[in-house]
């Protein structure tokens, strides 16, 4: 193993090439993170005080592996070495002078050699999914002119590569031709690093796997990725294709995106069961062969994140009609659903199958998705009682297994909830509703969906439950007027559905322990009455009465047991 430290502008001139390693991840430095390295330079840069030689600054360790070609992969310092190439780039674009131009130009891109016939080469070769990118969007001189209005690219690496680069162009315009000079010096001679070039030991991935078990921890995505390929493959030719079949699906999904699809496969394989293994573990035991685990990359994998994403997003890929309005509202309604406490929510691997297995009978899958809708909110409104989350993942281990081998019929009434439990659900939807319930604004929003015509597509995560009668209303005031002195009544309207209303977070911690009146008209400016049906009200009645909020409560009572189906036995429409 060959150890030795090495500045910035050693290693973007050595003999061979640097490229990112197959397995390395995109380039994905946020502002705040490129803004560090960019106070961290200045610090240093100024450290030794007016007219004293600066400290060098120590970027940490870079791990090359020489590969078969000759050129050294960087196993580590990907994101640190892209982040300084964009530097360079910003200092060339600032350079009027050709020479110097030339001369910071010559650690961004080796010349062409005629003595050996070589073409001129990137000195430092970005991941597969941003070369191309780099090439023609950053390097080309005049780049920070033309990205300077220009939108980010859909691709969050790519977005990553133009933002930092305009940030260390903004950064290095204003300095002074002295400080610019210096900077400059200072980056190729004075930030150093520690290189370290291990011997070959038959292929980079098993390098990956001895940095990760020394400290530089690999997200569990990354590991899964790399084993799998590594599994499939049978040449570097054919992993590298795998790898970038693999990175469209995850330029697609996004980063969170695909760690969850990569949860929801493997509670699929798992078929609910819970694990001790790794995730790498249990999703290799689904490939009997290296064939069987390429045919699923080259073939199933984009039709399994297909699946996904319809689940994700509440839109299936159905013919538009009742049955697809149905399936999209059981989808998006699911996703209101929170039960990280397993680590994902149960019910993706379910659907998934679903979708899969039931898709040529829509009618059927309709029914089935409603149905697993209406068991998920049974779990979701009674997890805080003892022992449901047990019980609950049993139930959904066991639906893993029957969803795989059932027809939909079958697996319906598998599905469908007793009466004593629709009995359970319709209870504590009738209240009253603490406000700290971690249901509750789960619960507005798929009232939303139960009230408005179509299939409302709200996202709970921007949207806060307004208490109209207040939580703690002032003493004195036209809330005690109105409703009771008597903490207990106060208590009683607060809890129920019908004092409720989703609006704008912004609006409402704006709206408080207000009066209606006031209530009522900053809600009605912001607009929240005409795009919230819950919130319409507010432009309906002119003062909060008692009569109203009971009045609203039967409706919303109403209208939920009807979507989901749970009025008593005796009920009759």
């Amino acid at each position: 193993m060959d150890i030795r430290e090495a500045s910035l502008g050693t290693l973007l001139h050595e003999p061979e090439v640097l490229v990112m390693a197959r397995y390395q991840r995109r380039y994905e430095w946020q502002v705040s993170e490129f803004e560090q390295l960019m106070t961290d330079l200045f610090g240093a840069l100024n450290s030794g005080g007016q007219g004293a030689e600066p400290s060098p600054y120590f970027m940490g360790s870079v791990i090359l592996y020489r590969n078969a070609d000759e050129w050294l992969e960087v196993v580590d310092g990907q994101q640190r070495l892209t982040s300084m190439s964009l530097i360079l780039l910003a200092a060339r674009e600032l350079t009027d002078n050709s020479r110097a131009r030339d001369e910071i130009c010559k650690f961004i891109v080796k010349p062409a050699d005629p003595e050996t016939g070589t073409e001129a080469r990137f000195r430092l070769t970005l991941h597969r999914g941003d070369q191309e990118f780099y090439a023609r969007k950053i390097f080309p001189l005049g780049s920070a002119r033309s990205l300077h209005n220009a939108p980010l690219p859909d691709r969050d690496s790519h977005a990553c590569l133009q933002r930092n680069f305009l940030r260390a162009y903004a950064h290095l315009r204003d300095l002074s031709d002295e400080t610019f000079r210096a900077f400059l010096t200072f980056l190729l001679n004075d930030t150093r690093f520690v290189r370290i070039e291990v011997p070959r030991m038959g292929d980079p991935f098993r390098v990956f796997e001895t940095v990760n078990s020394r400290g530089r921890k690999l997200r569990g995505d990354d590991v899964v990725r790399f084993a799998l390929v590594e599994f499939a493959g049978e040449s570097d030719q054919d992993r590298d294709e795998l790898l970038g079949l693999w990175d469209e699906v995850e330029a697609d999904l996004g980063e969170r995106g695909m760690r969850d699809f990569l949860q929801t496969w493997r509670r699929e394989i798992l078929h609910g069961r819970q694990s001790n293994r790794s995730m790498t573990a249990d999703i290799l035991s689904a490939f009997e062969s290296r064939s069987d685990a390429r045919t699923f990359l080259q073939e199933r994998l984009s039709r399994n994140v297909g699946i996904f994403r319809e689940i994700a997003t509440g839109n299936s890929e159905l013919p538009e009609g009742p049955e697809k309005e149905q399936i999209d509202k059981a989808l998006l309604s699911l996703q209101l659903i929170d039960h990280r406490d397993s680590g994902v929510e149960e019910w993706r691997n379910i659907a998934q199958v679903a979708l899969r297995r039931f898709r040529g009978a829509p009618a059927r899958l309709a029914n089935v998705m409603t149905e697993l809708e209406r068991l998920c909110w049974y779990y979701y409104l009674i997890s805080d009682r003892k022992g449901v989350v047990t019980d609950r993942r049993r139930h959904f281990a066991d639906l893993s297994q029957r969803v795989l081998k059932e027809t939909p019929d079958a697996f319906l009434r598998s599905l469908s909830l007793n009466q004593d439990r629709k009995d359970t659900m319709r209870m504590v939807i009738q209240g009253p509703h603490d406000p700290k319930a971690k249901y509750l604004r789960s619960l507005m929003v798929r009232l939303e969906m139960a009230v408005q015509a179509g299939v409302p597509r709200v996202d709970r995560n921007d949207v806060s439950v307004e208490h109209i009668l207040p939580v703690k209303p002032r003493k004195n005031s036209y809330w005690e007027r109105q409703f009771s002195a008597d903490a207990r009544v106060q208590r009683e309207y607060v809890q129920k559905l019908g004092n409720l209303a989703l609006v704008p977070p912004s609006l409402n911690s704006s709206l408080g322990n207000k009066v209606y009146k006031t209530k009522r008209k900053l809600v009605c400016q912001a607009g929240a009455h005409s795009y919230f049906a819950t919130a319409a009200v507010f432009a309906e009645h002119a003062d909060w009465t008692k009569r109203i909020v009971d009045e609203r409560n039967k409706m919303f009572l109403r209208a939920l047991c009807d979507d989901f189906d749970i009025h008593a036995a005796t009920y009759r429409a």
